[in-house]
């Protein structure tokens, strides 16, 4: 029995023993505050973070703004491009209009086709009114303008190639003589009493074969018919509220000669391509003046410079020698 008991004894103590010896090792999970210098020994290294970089995580608005599109052109804008100085460009289309338009309307009422009624004047051959001038000089400005800002709006082959033919004055010199032989014809015909509606056909197959010739563009055909409606309704209305001539032998309303609309129709490409020669010739003249005012300016801020460097080498000279 005694040997029984000294067993259990001895169990118990090993027991105990183990105890202590393990007790550093629960006593950190069980009774931390008790022994911190264990806590501090079992502590764990702290994960090392990584350093954020602000342009790293957080780009520019600059990089990541999608770049905008460029803003395109307005009509107005793309009509206007490459304009020369509106002054001279208009005061030289009215003067052609007051002069040449004035010489080519003599055409017609030298065969009586109308017959002016307020302040005639006699020049010569030339029988016209005082007020045919400034209407043909608006008539010119208004017409011609039109073609270069319509040719803007409408590139295309056929707007290039008639630009570049515009180019040459001999062309532009050759669709006026064509011009006036037209006006001769339809003035001719109508003095030997051709009926009107032969000298429609005549001049429908002319009028369309000159805008082939001189034009050949979508907005020439275009103007063209605008000028052939727009013209002869302008002028009916002017007629009422002035005077100013009448036509003998007039089939619409007794007001207006019906087949005049061909007489509109052919004079836009000769005005056309006046217009569009003036456009790009003032507008090379105005660039190449400004080259030049480049240039002057640019010498005469060198000149300074220049007479400063002179003077110093001729300042030099005497001591150069004297040493």
């Amino acid at each position: 029995m005694s040997h029984i008991r000294c067993k259990t004894a001895d169990r118990l103590f090993a027991t105990r023993t183990n105890l202590n010896a393990c007790r550093p090792l629960w006593s950190v999970f069980a009774c931390g505050p008790r022994n911190t210098s264990n806590v501090n020994r079992w502590k764990f290294p702290a994960r090392a973070r990584p350093e954020s970089n602000d342009a790293q995580v957080s780009p520019s608005p600059q990089d990541t703004a999608a770049p905008s599109p460029a803003a395109s052109p307005s009509l107005l804008q793309r009509a206007l491009a490459g304009s020369p100085e509106w002054a001279g460009f208009l005061g030289t289309l009215a003067n052609s209009g007051a002069l040449t338009g004035t010489l080519l309307d003599g055409i017609h009422s030298r065969m009586r086709l109308q017959v002016y009624d307020t302040a005639p004047i006699v020049l010569g051959g030339l029988k016209t009114s005082l007020a045919v001038p400034p209407l043909l000089a608006l008539f010119y400005v208004v017409l011609g303008s039109l073609h270069p800002l319509m040719d803007n709006l409408n590139p295309s082959p056929e707007t290039t190639a008639v630009r570049s033919r515009c180019n040459d004055v001999g062309f532009v010199a050759l669709a006026f003589g064509v011009l006036a032989a037209l006006l001769q014809l339809s003035a001719t015909l109508y003095d030997n009493g051709v009926p009107y509606w032969q000298i429609h056909l005549i001049l429908g197959s002319a009028a369309l074969l000159n805008w082939r010739l001189f034009d050949g563009t979508r907005q020439g055909i275009l103007l063209a018919l605008l000028c052939g409606l727009g013209a002869p309704a302008a002028e009916l209305l002017l007629l009422q509220v002035v005077p100013l001539w009448h036509y003998p032998r007039a089939d619409l309303g007794g007001a207006f000669v019906s087949w005049v609309f061909w007489c509109y129709f052919f004079y836009t490409p000769a005005l056309g391509g006046l217009a569009r020669y003036l456009w790009s010739t003032m507008r090379e003249a105005e660039l190449w003046q400004a080259e030049s005012g480049r240039g002057a300016a640019a010498a005469a801020a060198a000149a300074p410079a220049a007479a400063a460097g002179t003077t110093e080498e001729t300042g030099d000279a005497p001591s150069k020698g004297g040493r």
